[in-house]
């Protein structure tokens, strides 16, 4: 398993009938993973099986740091993965809603004048996979509504 954060409601149905419990549940915990919320934060759901989802790799990231620009607002924001590495991402508000951005690169050499924080061409390191791709947008749900996630993707370039 990749995750639980990775995981379709299929998915987590298959997974809530092997530890024995009612399909409906697999509705509840991908709701409880859209937010950001890890098991234990699940308080709809029996503790036994808050429990035995939290000896599950969850996946996903969290909010290792956060910097507002004092020019335009702006919030940028370090995503810490399970296996320690970083991902930059950035919040912009518009009239007509939030994006929110994020690399798809570890140490991303793109240098975008908006990031410019930890992408420098000495951070690089790899790309993200699909699966971790799709499991940030998770803490971004909890930073404020966002309308919009993009990822800053860009080819492998050879060090």
């Amino acid at each position: 398993m990749c995750g639980l954060t990775s995981m379709s409601i299929p998915e987590l149905a298959g997974l809530m009938e092997e530890l024995g419990q009612p399909k409906f549940r697999a509705r509840q915990v991908f709701e409880w993973i859209s937010r950001g919320k890890r098991p234990q934060e699940m308080t709809n759901l029996p503790k036994e099986l808050r429990d035995k989802l939290d000896t599950l790799h969850y996946g996903g990231a969290s909010i290792y740091d956060k910097r507002v620009s004092a020019k335009d607002g702006t919030i940028k924001y370090l995503f810490q993965l399970e296996d320690g590495n970083i991902v930059e991402g950035v919040l912009m508000s518009y009239h007509y809603g939030n994006t929110m951005c994020i690399s798809t690169q570890v140490g991303c050499r793109m240098g975008c004048a908006y990031a410019h924080w930890l992408s420098t061409p000495a951070n690089a390191a790899c790309g993200l996979g699909t699966n971790t791709r799709f499991s940030l947008p998770c803490p971004s749900r909890t930073i404020a509504r966002t309308g919009a996630v993009t990822f800053s993707d860009m080819p492998d370039v050879p060090a």
